[in-house]
């Protein structure tokens, strides 16, 4: 299905049950790579950069992203520090490794720092010759974020996104990094300005535009998203 919407190129790691080689074996039967992969913070902490990297490998990847920063409650200028640290380290070793590891934005960061948002405070303690991030669009909307500006701000950094809509009326400055999964709607349906994100993406360099869509039905939903993208004239 996802090869006949007309992708070539996917971000996930290993499917369930099977090895890396083998995930990267199934995608390519079907004429799909795995261009970018994930990897746990937990499991990095507790040494498993290695293992990040070899399925990495195996699966053909460019980068490696993780998603979740683990905390209690809101998100503290603590965990942003710990985290950015923590970041720098994997990044280099990700790097010397031939990959690249980035940073995945979930809408808990856009708390008040010292830096200007806890976001402000990660980015500017992590190096850019190592981290690089992937910006959810719905999580930096739901968040408060403003994803125009934060492209033009950090220039460079933001070598992934994922493409994904907010429903209307969906309440923002959220900080909690979660929302109902209904509120993931096809894009063009919600209120993200789409032609100023691609727009300001690609004047930044970034490389690759990942289509997410956590909607329960997010097989419907999906190819209204292409149909939107392909009506664009940027």
């Amino acid at each position: 299905m996802i090869r006949d919407w007309g992708f070539s190129v996917v971000e996930g790691g290993p499917l369930d049950g099977m090895s890396a080689a083998d995930s990267a074996a199934l995608l390519k039967k079907y004429g799909l790579r795995a261009a970018g992969t994930g990897a746990d913070y937990g499991k990095l902490r507790d040494g498993g950069a290695d293992t990040a990297i070899a399925d990495a490998k195996a699966l053909g990847a460019e980068t490696v992203m993780v998603a979740w920063i683990p905390h209690e409650n809101r998100f503290t200028i603590e965990n942003a520090r710990r985290a950015a640290e923590d970041f720098n380290g994997w990044g280099k070793r990700f790097r010397d490794a031939g990959l690249r590891f980035a940073y995945h934005i979930h809408g808990y960061e856009f708390l008040e720092s010292p830096d200007g948002t806890l976001f402000d405070t990660i980015a500017r303690h992590t190096d850019p010759t190592a981290v690089d991030f992937e910006m959810d669009v719905f999580w930096v909307a739901r968040g408060g974020g403003d994803p125009v500006e934060l492209l033009d701000r950090y220039a460079g950094r933001f070598l992934l996104t994922h493409l994904k809509d907010i429903k209307k009326g969906t309440k923002l400055c959220d900080p909690t990094g979660g929302a109902p999964d209904e509120t993931s709607v096809p894009l063009g349906d919600g209120m993200i300005d789409w032609p100023g994100v691609l727009r300001a993406a690609e004047k930044q360099g970034t490389k690759y535009h990942f289509i997410e869509d956590e909607h329960p039905e997010a097989e419907k939903q999906i190819p209204l998203t292409l149909e939107y993208l392909s009506s664009l004239s940027l």
